[in-house]
C-alpha cells in the first residue's frame, strides 16, 4: 500500500448508508457500503463485532469500568477507576474530553431512557445524577459499601433500583432521590441487578451463588434459583423479557425462562470469571460476554459451542461490555486502562 493509499484510509464507521439503502433503497455513491442495519438482517451472526476497530488508552491510565452510549451512539462514555468519565467519539473514535464526576472509582452507570440524565455509582456507595452535558447535580450515599449496579425501570423510567457490597439491592424514586424499598435477602454482596423490560420485576446476583426475583413494589422475595457454583456477577433480560441470562465466577453462562424458572441452556468456554455480559439490542438470541482473562465471546441462543470467541480481546479482566444503539459496534473497557470498538464483517449486499 503507498503513502497516498494510507493517507486516503480513515477509521470512520457510520451507519447512515445502510439505513439509507435499507429504507430508500436508492442506488448508492461509489464509497458507501450496502451492508444491511443490524435490524434488518435475518442472521444474527452478521452482526457479531469480531474486527477489532479502534483500541485507545487513558491519558491517565486508570482501569476501565464501565460503558455507556450517548441515544444516537455519536460518542462513547467512559466510567474509570479514577472517578472520572472520558468521552470518546463513536463515528471517528477521537478522544474528546476528560470530566471529573466521582472523588471515588466508578463503578456502574445507567441512562435515563429519554437520555436527558445519568446517574452513577462509585467504589464508597456514592450515587451521582449528572446532566447529558455531565454536569452534576446531585449526589446520594445510596450504600455503605461499593456499587456494583443500576437498572431503571420500564416505561418512563421513574424508579431505579442499585445493589451493592453491603448485601442490599435498593428502589430509589429518580425524582427525589429517595430510596422506597430494601431488597434484603442475599447472604453476601449483591454483585449485580436488572429491571425487567415491562414489568414490575427486579432480578439481582449475589456472591452467594444465587439470583432472586423481587416484587419492587413490596420488597417481597418471589423467587429464588441457585444459579451456580460461585458468585453470580451479571444478570440480563432478554429483549422480550422472557429470559433471563446469569454470569458466574465458576465460568459459565445458563439462560432460565422466567415463565417457569426452568434452566434452559448452559454456555461453557471462559476459562475464568464471567465478568461482563450483555444482549445485543435487535437480535434477540444474540449476546455477548467478557471474561476476568480477558476473553470475548459472541454466543446465540440454542447453539452450545460461541459464534465466535476471541482469546485475547483485553490483556485484563473485560468489565464491561456495551452495544452501539444501532448495534453494528460493540465496546468493551478492561482492566488493562483500554476501551475497544468492535465492529461487524463488511459484507457487501450487491443487487
Amino acid at each position: 500500500m503507498g503513502d497516498d493509499d494510507k493517507k486516503a484510509e480513515r477509521r470512520i464507521i457510520e451507519p447512515q448508508p445502510s439505513l439509507v439503502y435499507y429504507l430508500h433503497c436508492r442506488p448508492y455513491i461509489n464509497h458507501f457500503h450496502r451492508q444491511l442495519p443490524t435490524f434488518a438482517e435475518d442472521s444474527p451472526q452478521l452482526s457479531i463485532c469480531r474486527n477489532l476497530v479502534c483500541s485507545f488508552k487513558n491519558k491517565k491510565p486508570s482501569p476501565v469500568f464501565s460503558v455507556q452510549w450517548t441515544n444516537h451512539g455519536k460518542r462513547a462514555i467512559i466510567g474509570c477507576d479514577s472517578g472520572e468519565f472520558l468521552l470518546w467519539s463513536g463515528i471517528n473514535f477521537k478522544y474528546e474530553s476528560l470530566i471529573q464526576v466521582h472523588r471515588y472509582g466508578v463503578r456502574a452507570m445507567k441512562w435515563t431512557k429519554n437520555y436527558h440524565f445519568m446517574i452513577s455509582g462509585d467504589n464508597n456507595g456514592y450515587i451521582i445524577v449528572s446532566k447529558n452535558n455531565m454536569k452534576t447535580l446531585k449526589e446520594e450515599q445510596g450504600h455503605e459499601e461499593a456499587v456494583r449496579d443500576l437498572s431503571f425501570s420500564p416505561g418512563d423510567g421513574t424508579k431505579f433500583v442499585s445493589c451493592s457490597d453491603d448485601r442490599l439491592g435498593k428502589v430509589w424514586d429518580f425524582a427525589t432521590m429517595r430510596i422506597e424499598r430494601e431488597l434484603a435477602g442475599h447472604g453476601w454482596d449483591v454483585k449485580c441487578t436488572d429491571w425487567h423490560p415491562y414489568k414490575s420485576l427486579i432480578a439481582t446476583g449475589s456472591k452467594d451463588s444465587l439470583v432472586k426475583l423481587w416484587d419492587p413494589k413490596t420488597s417481597a422475595e418471589l423467587f429464588s434459583v441457585h444459579a451456580g457454583n460461585n458468585a453470580v456477577t451479571r444478570v440480563r433480560w432478554s429483549i422480550n423479557g422472557n429470559y433471563l441470562l446469569t454470569g458466574s465466577r465458576d465460568t459459565m453462562v445458563k439462560l432460565y425462562d422466567v415463565r417457569t424458572m426452568r434452566e434452559m441452556q448452559v454456555f461453557k468456554r471462559h476459562s475464568k470469571e464471567v465478568s461482563s455480559l450483555a444482549w445485543h439490542p435487535f437480535q434477540p438470541d444474540l449476546f455477548v460476554t467478557g471474561g476476568f482473562d480477558g476473553s470475548l465471546g459472541f454466543w446465540i441462543v440454542g447453539y452450545d459451542e460461541p459464534a465466535c470467541f476471541i482469546e485475547n480481546a483485553h490483556a485484563g479482566v473485560i468489565r464491561d461490555t456495551a452495544w452501539h444503539p444501532l448495534g453494528h459496534l460493540l465496546a468493551t473497557g478492561s482492566k488493562d486502562c483500554f476501551t475497544r470498538f468492535w465492529s461487524r464483517t463488511y459484507t457487501p449486499n450487491i443487487n
